[in-house]
């Protein structure tokens, strides 16, 4: 029989990330006892980066130099870009020439503690004035903030939401004027124009009515719509007082449409034309199709139309829709492919009703992200190594340039644009081919110049900071890094618990102390069980709990492949391994989903052949079954994907007994077990209240029972009506292992080190 390799034993121990430390370097001296030093972290999404700040000792004024663009976008009508990251909030000026901290929101420089994992999303206005987002109370809820920009002044305005890295919070009208959110499986309003009046209504009376934030839209025109099973309403913005506190008595404003499907808030999304006369719909994520709403009609179903319609393949999701008011409607699409998330672009055209309507692929490799200008007439194509300017309706290349890294593009006006990327953040005039520094996104290497002003160096480019901020330069000259000033000595100082692995230092040279540079990090790990428990390598419940803060998630396909993708999705943004678990039944129905996984970094064992409670007192299994029914899923797997299985495995249902797990030890698998399990099989159940948990729910409980050693099953497939996946917001389940110093790591990985 086979046997882990002890190269793939080492791949494993070499690749389990951990995600849950700042580490803080090269702290030096300029004049006036400045300190110089960088902060780096592993951020999902986008690996590591440094970001360096300088601290003016007299009075520790913290300044932060560097701006990483997390999230980024444009406000006040294109006016002014905001970019925000876990140490701050920021804007730019007037004129785009700087971008400067936003002083009223707390962060790093203030004293905060600095956040690792992902962040949670905020939502600024359209208008710049507010932002709001759900400010952590548990594992699993939050409550949601309205944060003044000017005042710095926060106003709750629900409390006990779902918490959420993936899904939008609130969706803002595009006045400003109101927002909606979603809370216990309702969807409420918002009203701006109340809360300046200090007559906010209770929320019970600012409900619109049943439905998740994907059950609304905003159109162009400052309408809502709203999707309720398979109705579509139209809701004006002026109703919304009316519609919500006379609901149990009047229609959810006026009916627009009928698709033919049931709205499935957890999977399904909708997306309304320029003219609100027309939606996409996504139905599963995969499913795409176009509808004509009729206002005039009460009873109309709308036009269905046939073409275009377009089935993205199972690993593919839609990301971004663009639609213009022109009709030409572009989509850009994520799949991962090859263990790798890639991008893809799909048009339709809609102009000309004498025309058949179909789906075309645009031959567009390495998209990174498309943003259509101001008059609709082009569109900027981001590449990894560059922009394209593409002319809108025809798609042809108009202007092209070099940025390396690029994130995100906004323009200006027709003839500069912004663009956001992982070195440099910058101002781009395509006429004059010309380019501004409005910030340096991170520092491989820094220190001062003689006459004592900061530079930066990142990809190669080296910049140097004055008064009117970043200037790119190609040489400097450069002072001679020094760790002692004539009254401090700085130093990092390594942290045994918490998520800085270090501290930066002061030694006062002229008197008795030391200090920190900056306060001390909050949270602190859990400590570890007093002793440890036994570990079992023939029925593997767990591995150690005193050695290393290590869990394994396990994922169980027993039959459909819906959530695999989306898994994998979240697994590389933070470069984690996990173990798969594939029977014959998801083999035989997702071939080509399994190849993929074979091809990921992932570890897949075997949930055996068939699908059935192995103990189930009408049949009579002997060790000859279960060990056919280990080597028929073996070939089965070999034969789709050239590669083998790990020997790991499971039963069905988890139910197992001596004899099954000793027909499989002769076998030489080992029994994978758990010892904890989140009750997403409890639907419908009587004994469990009759529905499942909701996600927070089944996090708020993993995170209650969780150990050093755990292993948490997470079932993949399809949903039923009422029912809840945790794979959905597994990012939640991941960042919160992570805030307490947890490890991700291969089942494999945690029985190697329960070993030693």
């Amino acid at each position: 029989m086979k046997k882990l390799s002890v190269f793939l034993l080492t791949f494993f121990l070499a690749a389990s990330a951990l995600y849950a430390e700042v580490e803080f370097k090269s702290p030096i001296f300029g004049k006036n006892d400045n300190v110089l030093f960088t902060a780096e972290l592993d951020v999902p999404g986008y690996g590591s980066y440094s970001t360096l700040f300088n601290v003016a000792l007299e009075g520790k004024k913290l300044e932060q130099l560097t701006v990483f663009p997390e999230e980024a976008v444009m406000l006040d009508g294109g006016r002014t870009l905001q970019l925000r990251n876990r140490y701050g909030l920021f804007r730019t000026s007037g004129d785009f020439k700087s971008i400067d901290i936003l002083d009223s929101f707390p962060g790093f420089v203030d004293g905060k503690q600095i956040k690792t994992g992902k962040m949670y999303p905020s939502h600024p206005s359209p208008d710049g004035q507010y932002l709001a987002y759900l400010k952590p109370v548990s594992y699993g809820y939050g409550n949601l903030i309205l944060y003044n920009v000017q005042s710095g002044k926060e106003t709750m305005i629900s409390e006990n939401l779902d918490l959420s890295y993936s899904t939008e919070i609130v969706l803002w009208s595009p006045d400003s004027d109101f927002f909606v959110y979603s809370k216990g499986g309702n969807v409420y309003y918002y009203s701006l124009e109340q809360f300046y009046k200090g007559k906010t209504l209770a929320e019970e009376f600012r409900k619109i009515g049943k439905g998740m934030i994907s059950n609304i839209r905003w159109s162009a025109g400052k309408e809502l719509f709203y999707l309720s099973d398979s109705i579509i309403y139209r809701i004006i913005s002026a109703q919304l007082f009316t519609t919500s506190l006379y609901g149990e008595l009047m229609e959810t404003g006026e009916i627009a449409g009928k698709i033919p499907f049931s709205f499935d808030p957890s999977s399904d999304s909708f997306y309304v034309s320029p003219d609100g006369e027309k939606i996409i719909f996504n139905k599963a994520g995969s499913n795409i199709f176009l509808y004509f709403l009729k206002n005039s009609d009460y009873l109309s179903t709308g036009d269905v139309v046939s073409l275009p319609y377009l089935y993205l393949p199972k690993n593919t999701r839609l990301k971004k829709v663009v639609w213009p008011e022109n009709d030409v409607v572009t989509f850009l699409t994520t799949s991962i492919e090859g263990g790798e998330q890639k991008n893809s672009v799909f048009r339709f055209d809609l102009r000309y009703s004498d025309k058949p309507l179909e789906f075309k692929r645009i031959p567009e490799a390495d998209v990174v992200d498309i943003e259509i200008s101001l008059d609709d007439n082009k569109i900027a194509v981001l590449h990894s190594d560059g922009v394209t300017i593409k002319d809108y309706r025809t798609w042809t290349s108009a202007d092209n340039f070099k940025y390396d890294s690029p994130l995100k593009a906004f323009w200006i006006d027709d003839e500069q644009m912004l663009i956001t990327g992982r070195y440099s953040t910058e101002k781009y005039n395509l006429i004059t081919k010309k380019s501004d520094i409005l910030a340096v996104s991170q520092a491989d290497s820094s220190g001062y110049t003689k006459d004592g002003s900061v530079f930066a160096s990142t990809n190669g480019n080296l910049f140097i900071r004055n008064d009117s901020g970043w200037k790119r330069v190609f040489s400097i000259d450069q002072a001679a890094p020094v760790s002692v000033s004539e009254k401090y000595r700085a130093y990092t100082q390594p942290l045994s618990s918490g998520p800085y692995a270090n501290m930066i230092m002061l030694r006062k040279l002229d008197s008795f102390g030391t200090e920190s540079l900056f306060p001390y990090p909050e949270t602190r790990y859990e400590a570890f069980p007093a002793k440890e428990e036994e570990v079992d390598l023939t029925n593997f419940t767990h591995g150690s709990r005193i050695r290393r803060r290590e869990i394994s998630l396990v994922f169980n396909a027993v039959d459909s492949a819906e959530g695999l993708t989306e898994v994998l999705r979240i697994l590389d943004d933070y470069d984690v391994k996990a173990t798969f678990f594939v029977n014959g039944n998801f083999m035989r129905h997702n071939p080509e989903a399994v190849q993929e996984l074979a091809m990921s970094p992932h570890e897949v064992g075997s949930l055996f052949y068939a699908y059935f409670n192995l103990t189930d007192a009408r049949y009579r299994l002997d060790k000859e079954f279960i060990k056919r029914g280990l080597a028929r899923n073996e070939d089965d797997y070999y034969a789709l994907t050239g590669k083998e299985l790990a020997l790991l495995w499971h039963a069905p249902y988890y139910v197992v007994n001596t004899d099954i797990i000793s027909a499989s030890v002769e076998m030489n698998y080992t029994y994978v077990n758990r010892d904890i399990d989140p009750l997403e099989w409890v639907w419908g159940m009587k004994d469990y209240g009759g529905n499942s948990l909701s996600v927070p729910q089944m996090v708020e409980k993993i995170m209650s029972r969780k150990q050093p050693g755990s292993i948490i099953p997470i079932q993949l497939g399809e949903l039923r009506e009422g029912s809840a996946a945790l794979y959905s917001n597994l990012d939640l389940l991941l960042n919160n292992l992570i805030e307490l110093g947890y490890s991700i790591v291969p089942v494999s990985v945690l029985m190697d080190r329960a070993q030693r």
